[in-house]
């Protein structure tokens, strides 16, 4: 641990802004499978779509056409992975959130005391707050 106040104020901005980066990036990761999750499911509707058009030709054809019932299960079969897949971003995205939660309530109870100006946390035996430099 740093021996005077502007080393004390120099580690803890380090640690600030390392957490912090850790944190942005963990927030593009979420946002980046949300985007992934919203994709699959346009694909979904797209077979949606596709498969409401077979159903509707078989229907004027008057007969069930095996090219198109198989067509009609392979669209079921990738709508099934697709929407596995949606459920593995999403549980992603639930760790990811667990972690930032984890993380920011571990910075909170990372230290023992507040400052009186700004409520940030303070080090054990500094002098001055790291964040609003106020005495303590």
């Amino acid at each position: 641990m740093p021996d005077n106040n502007f080393d004390v104020l120099l580690f803890n901005l380090k640690e600030a802004g390392a957490a912090a980066a850790k944190k942005a990036s963990d927030l593009l990761e979420i946002a980046k499978l949300k985007a992934e999750a919203a994709n699959k499911k346009g694909n979904i509707n797209y077979i949606y779509n596709k498969m409401g058009k077979t159903v509707y030709d078989i229907y004027m054809n008057k007969e069930d056409d095996e090219a198109q019932s198989k067509l009609l299960d392979e669209s079921c079969a990738k709508i099934d992975a697709l929407n596995e897949e949606i459920a593995a971003i999403k549980e992603k995205v639930e760790e990811l959130k667990k972690s930032l939660k984890t993380k920011e309530d571990g910075e909170k109870s990372e230290f023992k005391r507040t400052c009186p100006e700004c409520e940030s946390g303070v080090p054990d035996g500094a002098e001055f707050c790291p964040m609003c430099a106020a005495k303590l």
